[in-house]
């Protein structure tokens, strides 16, 4: 069937949909899902070209519909009330606007319900460059998005989709039952196909593209025989385990079924480009050249979720990752945010050249980053740092503070001052440390070595901007550092600390600290890329003049904090000590 439109089809069919849309919502009072709408839908094709006057027993026999799953989900979907009232709607619409409706998934550019974002399906098939004849997966597919899609716009080439879920994988065969015979769905682990034993196993199949946009977060016992798949491929990927993230094991398998000269995209999530637990794997893949480039995504690309995520796009014989920062390329929804088309084609574009937001990186420099592939990790403020050193070439230590719980606190805290005090984020204020800090009345032993030292560096885990401070202590008095913070103890034989502070509140320092900057959705900072940030390291000489005179400024603003303060406090006593007069 084909659904090739002119332009005055295309806003005909439109405004058609925005009329089916309201239409179902008061038939059925808005509640009804996205997967149940597109069901009723695929009813109302089907009897739209059969017969106007079909009846409910009629509907739910195999002489109505003889696909057993899609007979099964109608059964179990849809009653004869229902029924009655939909077929009100055959008389309103043709078959064209029920098959636009259910291939499309969209209703003036609103979804019903999507697992996959438009715009980044849009994306993606850019990417992919689909060609006739060739053979392209959907692995995860869900209720059809990105292979309905797809294979509208590439009629001539050959789509497979694998769902586990039923229900979906039974809409997602609705769907591509309006379409001609070049979308296959099956219902089933994908891992199957590569599990000897099971009756899906095809050791030899492959594709020539490849999207997946798979669950997020899946725990492995969730990913069925993913698990027997895991204990099978430590003979060609030794650093695969069942503490792997699901994100890996599922690119792997993809990256399996690709074809020498062939491309993937998946969308995964920001933390497994950078997370530790996943460094061996994402090693696996660039010492293998199985990256070609990382996409940053824009905060709420999607409507269900505000997880960070970004775009990997896989092929072979790569020596080097292109990294783009796409997260402030969007327009702002009312829901979420959209890739539209001209964010879409800059995109494309960066992949080819290097520009403010994109870069390419070798395979190597990922290396010396710990195999992070999240691009706010390269792509940052050109820096040009003189005597350029990496930061752990003066830190004595460095630690995170304690992880104290809030019934452990309540267990030390004390409404009488102390010598004891706790320090949290919220009481670093304009580089300041807040001299009225929640007193204790004891710790425990073992937090000793949480409690901060005089001249320690103190510089918060999350949230960019990042809080820097200097702790200064003296005599008997304790500060105990909360687990958000870092404290560093610099080499004083190498660096002064108020140096080191000074320049970390640069606009360079900044740079600098979002340049190893990962997540989107909470920044933060790990210890080993904090570690090998660059920073200038000039003579002590040279850093102490900077420190005096930024110590100068320091004192010249609590002056002035101070006599802010009197002057506020004058303020508001003014008529108190003028009315005593009159």
């Amino acid at each position: 069937m084909s659904y090739t439109l002119s332009k005055f089809e295309k806003r005909s069919i439109v405004e058609k949909l925005q009329r089916l849309k309201l239409d179902l919502s008061e038939l059925f009072h808005y509640h009804m899902d996205g997967d149940r709408i597109l069901l009723y839908i695929y009813l109302l094709y089907k009897a739209s070209n059969i017969d106007h006057d079909v009846t409910y027993k009629e509907i739910i026999s195999k002489k109505f519909e003889d696909d057993s799953h899609i007979l099964n989900l109608i059964i179990n979907s849809l009653e004869e009330n229902q029924w009655n009232k939909l077929k009100e709607l055959l008389s309103k619409y043709d078959s064209t606007v029920f098959a636009s409706a259910l291939l499309f998934n969209n209703m003036n550019n609103e979804r019903f319900k999507s697992n996959t974002p438009p715009s980044l399906i849009k994306l993606a098939e850019k990417i992919l460059k689909i060609e006739a004849k060739e053979c392209v997966a959907d692995i995860g597919c869900g209720t059809g998005d990105f292979i309905i899609n797809a294979s509208v716009r590439h009629n001539d080439a050959l789509f497979d989709g694998y769902e586990i879920n039923i229900s979906d994988s039974t809409i997602a065969r609705a769907r591509a039952h309006v379409l001609s015979n070049n979308v296959n769905i099956f219902t089933y682990n994908v891992f199957e196909l590569k599990k000897q034993g099971s009756k899906f196993y095809n050791p030899s199949i492959k594709y020539n593209k490849i999207f997946s946009n798979f669950p997020f977060g899946l725990k492995l016992r969730d990913l069925g025989c993913g698990v027997d798949y895991i204990e099978k491929n430590t003979l060609i990927c030794p650093s695969l385990s069942k503490s792997t993230s699901s994100d890996w094991v599922f690119n792997l398998l993809i990256t399996e079924l690709l074809v020498d000269d062939g491309k993937a995209v998946s969308i995964v999530t920001n933390g497994s480009t950078w997370n530790t637990i996943d460094a061996p794997v994402r090693q696996y893949f660039l010492d293998n050249g199985l990256i070609e480039a990382v996409i940053s995504l824009p905060a709420k690309i999607f409507d269900n979720t505000a997880i960070a995520t970004s775009m990997i796009v896989f092929s072979k014989g790569n020596k080097s990752v292109r990294m783009i920062d796409a997260t402030q390329l969007y327009e702002a929804g009312r829901r979420s945010n959209v890739l539209t088309e001209k964010h879409i084609d800059k995109i494309i574009s960066l992949l080819k050249s290097d520009a403010e937001i994109s870069k390419e990186i070798s395979n190597d420099e990922i290396k010396n980053n710990n195999y992070v592939i999240n691009p706010t990790r390269y792509i940052a403020e050109t820096l040009n740092i003189k005597n350029a050193v990496k930061f752990e070439t003066i830190i004595k230590c460095i630690s995170r503070g304690a992880s104290c719980s809030a019934t452990q606190l309540d267990e030390m805290s004390s409404q009488e001052p102390t010598d004891i005090q706790y320090l949290m984020m919220a009481n670093i204020k304009a580089g300041q440390i807040d001299e009225d800090l929640p007193y204790l009345s004891k710790i425990d032993a073992k937090y000793d070595k949480y409690c901060l030292k005089n001249k320690d560096l103190i510089l918060s885990k999350n949230g960019f901007p990042y809080k820097v401070a200097i702790a200064e202590i003296c005599g008997n008095r304790k500060i105990l550092a909360n687990g958000n913070l870092f404290i560093i103890q610099i080499d004083e034989t190498k660096a002064n600390p108020y140096f080191i502070k000074a320049f970390l509140e640069s606009q360079k320092g900044i740079a600098s600290l979002k340049s190893i900057t990962v997540g989107s959705t909470i920044p933060n900072i790990g210890v080993e890329a904090l570690k090998n940030m660059i920073i200038p390291l000039p003579s002590l000489e040279e850093q102490n003049k900077i420190a005096d005179i930024y110590l100068s400024s320091v004192d010249e603003l609590k002056m002035l904090q101070l006599r802010s303060k009197n002057l506020l406090e004058k303020i508001n006593h003014i008529y108190d000590h003028i009315s005593e007069d009159l």
